[in-house]
């Protein structure tokens, strides 16, 4: 049994021939030797387990096919990512699960339909330059389409397509990206929403790097408030430009903004470039950007408050002198007041005597006159 296994299962063995060319010749009327015979019959038992041993194989490769195919559309559909099959007019000839559900529709009513029909038409250029390369090169080819669905939201994916060799089919492997997209959309947003409150923000921003403390960059603002160009400022040290000498006159000093969080200074002196001594308010905090540590340093020129502390001042002092001022008179007139009116009530109260003679009488009422 074993030398039978061990033969070749996929070719017929030239004795097998012959041995059914003598079975055919003794159909004939030849007569054949009893020998001859056990030889043929003997040639065909061999040949029919080799035949039995090839069936079970045939079986079994059968089945680990089956297996096999039954497992790849199980992950085939079971995939998140969409998978298509499109012909070079880009019809949709296999999809599936993910890739239905992608399109809004039941996959019996997307096959032959045309992949293009959900493109939106913004990005609908792009995937027909997409299909066409992937077709000429027959490499993989890459890009970035929106998809729209019946009665849902565009959905943004990403396409990685290659052409079957010897085929003129294409498949995609198609990845939904829209969170992805959404996140950048926002990141886009926020960064033109910074910029804008940056170019028009009435106090100076500078930003440094945290570890050399070059400027990165500088408002319009500021580069007005202290007469340098953009070109002047970027890319130079901040103890280069000499304008903030009380605190990051040299390396050793810039130690604090590098180290601190948060550092804030009270009416800080500094120099324009045109020799101006003007007094800011310097707060500086530390954060990261793309990954790497920077300073925001907010200048605010206190020329103009300082000022108008001054004058609030001075406009205090005086209203305080005014209102002891009119303290000191409404006292002095109480005073001038209160004393001829006792007077008056004096007299009036003798003018009331039932016995007070009419000389006497006329006497009081002309002292109440005076």
């Amino acid at each position: 049994m074993k030398n039978v296994n061990s033969k070749s299962k996929s070719t017929i063995n030239p004795q097998k021939a012959i041995a059914l060319a003598k079975i055919k010749e003794s159909k004939t009327g030849s007569r054949l030797s009893e020998a001859e015979t056990m030889r043929i019959i003997q040639e065909l038992e061999v040949y029919q387990i080799e035949l039995e041993a090839q069936n079970g194989d045939l079986i079994l490769a059968k089945e680990r096919t089956a297996h096999a195919i039954e497992k790849y559309i199980e992950l085939y559909d079971s995939a998140p990512s969409g998978y298509f099959t499109l012909s070079f007019l880009g019809e949709i000839l296999e999809l599936n699960l993910a890739g239905a559900k992608m399109l809004g529709k039941e996959r019996l009513y997307l096959r032959n339909a045309h992949f293009g029909f959900f493109v939106s038409d913004e990005t609908k250029p792009d995937f027909n330059i997409f299909l066409r390369k992937a077709f000429q090169s027959h490499a993989i080819e890459t890009c970035e389409v929106t998809l729209y669905a019946e009665g849902k939201l565009p959905v943004f994916v990403f396409i990685n397509g290659i052409v079957i060799k010897n085929t003129k089919e294409c498949i995609l492997t198609v990845v939904e990206v829209t969170q992805r997209k959404r996140a950048e959309e926002l990141l886009t947003a926020s960064e033109t929403r910074y910029r804008r409150l940056f170019e028009s923000a009435k106090d100076g921003i500078l930003i440094l790097n945290a570890e050399n403390g070059k400027i990165v960059d500088a408002n319009p603002y500021l580069l007005r408030l202290l007469g340098f160009s953009e070109e002047q400022l970027i890319d130079k040290e901040i103890w280069e430009i000499g304008l903030f000498k009380d605190i990051a006159a040299n390396k050793e000093k810039f130690i604090e903004l590098q180290q601190k969080k948060y550092v804030r200074y009270d009416n800080l002196p500094i120099e324009t470039i045109t020799g101006r001594k003007i007094s800011v308010e310097f707060v500086s905090n530390v954060y990261l950007e793309d990954k790497k540590k920077v300073i925001q340093c907010n200048i605010r020129d206190m020329t103009d408050r300082n000022m108008e502390k001054i004058e609030l001042i001075k406009a205090k002092e005086q209203a305080e002198e005014s209102d002891r001022l009119k303290s000191a008179f409404l006292a002095n007139m109480s005073h001038e007041i209160r004393t001829p009116m006792n007077g008056i009530l004096g007299f009036a109260e003798l003018l009331k005597e039932q016995d007070l003679e009419g000389e006497k009488q006329q006497q009081y009422v002309d002292i109440i006159e005076k």
